[in-house]
């Protein structure tokens, strides 16, 4: 079927441009939902301890895939999905060079990478690591804050890959269509901390007004390596050489702050690895705000 793109963006303000790409997706023939499973390939996995288990998506088929990307893209540059800078949205991709299942996440995560109103960053869990594959970027804190946030929203289990838009909107699975809808929603609401990072004599300083209702908030130091290429040499995706795109080398809590005073902060910066400043509810909870590193 034939689609005008001037007319999906002469129309994207009016009706909502992840929407307005589903509707266009849905008439090409496609699904709202790209978690079709393809049964029987959810593998519960070993389980984690305090109650929760592993669990794998179901993998998306190739051209399927393509074609969904294909929508991502295009939301991306219609007028109503322009990103505001000034309150870029967290996207954090937990996957596993071990896990069949997470390279369309993979994929999609990088698709966003270059988009100045998302901040998208991958962080790789090690319980896949039985399976024949060590994750060269994993990291057992990785697989504790993936179980922080499914204790938080009272989930007994947690998935690769999944998506965690905001901090409080979870995604299983490689879901383009959904992740439109959840980043455009967030982007759509007010940042309720005002966050201003500047550079200063080899210095971050860090500085927001206060809150009024103040509550309970972590401020947090994220780094991150842009791409890396992997050559997997045994496991699910052996003989694969997979690229992978801004992989969390470290998250690291700053300071607490319950916004009752403005926060300031002066911060010592190693190395030159890119990084991000994100304010969250304790919890793991919402994502208040976030911005790159100057």
């Amino acid at each position: 079927m034939a689609w005008d793109a001037h007319a999906l963006s002469m129309h994207a303000d009016q009706e909502g441009s992840a929407d307005l790409c589903m509707q266009w997706y849905t008439k090409m023939g496609g699904h709202a939902d790209f978690s079709s499973p393809r049964a029987p390939e959810t593998l519960i996995g070993k389980p984690l301890g305090d109650g929760l288990h592993t669990v794998k998506s179901p993998r998306n088929k190739g051209s399927f895939l393509h074609m969904v990307r294909f929508f991502l893209m295009l939301w991306l540059v219609l007028p109503g999905a322009a990103l505001a800078q000034d309150h870029p949205v967290v996207v954090e991709l937990y996957t596993s060079q071990g896990c069949s299942s997470c390279p369309p996440a993979d994929a999609l995560l990088a698709d966003l990478a270059g988009h100045e109103g998302v901040i998208p960053l991958a962080l790789h869990v090690d319980y896949w690591d039985y399976i024949g594959w060590k994750d060269s970027f994993a990291d057992p804190a990785f697989t504790r804050r993936q179980k922080a946030y499914a204790h938080a929203a009272g989930h007994r289990t947690v998935y690769t890959p999944q998506m965690i838009v905001g901090g409080r909107d979870h995604i299983i699975g490689a879901k383009a269509m959904e992740l439109m809808k959840r980043i455009e929603q967030q982007r759509k609401t007010a940042a309720p901390v005002a966050l201003a990072l500047q550079a200063q004599g080899g210095d971050l300083v860090v500085t927001a007004p206060a809150v009024p209702g103040g509550e309970a908030m972590v401020v947090q130091l994220v780094r991150y390596t842009p791409k890396a290429q992997v050559a997997i040499k045994r496991g699910e995706l052996a003989g694969k050489t997979l690229t992978y795109s801004n992989i969390v080398r470290s998250w690291e809590q700053v300071a607490e702050w319950d916004g009752a005073a403005p926060l300031s902060l002066r911060l010592k910066l190693s190395g030159d690895l890119p990084g991000v400043i994100i304010v969250q509810r304790k919890g793991p909870g919402a994502v208040l705000a976030a911005a790159r590193l100057p």
